[in-house]
C-alpha cells in the first residue's frame, strides 16, 4: 500500500493512475500528500500505478522524451544543451527530465515525442517501480527550452502526415485546435472539466488539416 512519495525531503501530491490516466473522479485535482488520503485512494484502485502531479502542485515541471515517437532523435540533437538535472528513466525506454516549476508553460508538445508536463498534467512515478534515477538536484529550465515551450506549437509528425496543433490561448485545449476546444466547451455546458478532458483525449486522435480549423 502506498503511503507517501517524497522528493528533496518533502512529500509529493500523488494519485492512483492506470494507463497514465487518473483512476478516480476528479482527475488531477484529487492528488494529495496526506498519507491517510493516499491510502484511501489507492485502496479504491488496487494495483494502480503512482501518478505525480506536475507543475505548481509539486514545484516541478517535466520534459517527457518518448523514443517510441521519435523523441530520442530530438534528444540526441539537443542533449548537450540540457543542464544536469534529475532524470527518471521510463518503462518505455524514454526519460523524464525534471525542472523547477516555471509559470506560463502549457501542457504541450515541442517536437514529436517530446512533451512538456506542467500544472494540470501528471507523470507516472517510475522510481516507484524500480526504474533508474539520475539523482541530482532539480534545476531551473534553461532559457532556450523555456522560449521553445512558451511558443504555440505546430510540428509535422512522422512522414508526410497531417499537422497537429496545440492551443495558443487555453492550456486545457492542449493538442487540439482552439476553435474545436471552444466548440466542445460551448456544446457541453453541464459537463465537468474531467469529462471534457476525456472527450479531448478522443479528439486528439483526429488528424486536423493545416490551420487547425475543424468545422
Amino acid at each position: 500500500m502506498v503511503d507517501q512519495i517524497s522528493l528533496e525531503g518533502r512529500p509529493l501530491k500523488i494519485l492512483p493512475i492506470r494507463n497514465k490516466k487518473p483512476c478516480l473522479k476528479g482527475g488531477y485535482a484529487v492528488a494529495s500528500a496526506d498519507p491517510d488520503q493516499i491510502r484511501e485512494m489507492f485502496s479504491r484502485c488496487p494495483g494502480a500505478d503512482v501518478g505525480v502531479a506536475c507543475g505548481e502542485a509539486n514545484d516541478f515541471d517535466v520534459l517527457d522524451v518518448d523514443p517510441r515517437h521519435n523523441g530520442d532523435k530530438w534528444l540526441a540533437e539537443n542533449l548537450h544543451r540540457i543542464p544536469q538535472t534529475r532524470i527518471h528513466k521510463t518503462a518505455g525506454g524514454g526519460a523524464h527530465f525534471l525542472f523547477r516549476y516555471a509559470s506560463g508553460l502549457r501542457n504541450s508538445s515541442i517536437a514529436p515525442g517530446v512533451d512538456i508536463k506542467t500544472t494540470g498534467g501528471l507523470i507516472r512515478w517510475h522510481p516507484a517501480n524500480g526504474h533508474e534515477v539520475h539523482d541530482v538536484p532539480i534545476v531551473p529550465w534553461p532559457e532556450w527550452l523555456l522560449e521553445l515551450a512558451r511558443k504555440p506549437t505546430a510540428f509535422r509528425g512522422a512522414g508526410d502526415g497531417p499537422h497537429f496543433f496545440s492551443a495558443t490561448s487555453a492550456s486545457d485545449g492542449w493538442m487540439i485546435p482552439n476553435v474545436l476546444w471552444f466548440k466542445l466547451k460551448a456544446a457541453t455546458p453541464g459537463a465537468s472539466d474531467h469529462d471534457r478532458y476525456r472527450m479531448r483525449g478522443l479528439l486528439r486522435t483526429i488528424p486536423f488539416p493545416h490551420g487547425g480549423d475543424a468545422r
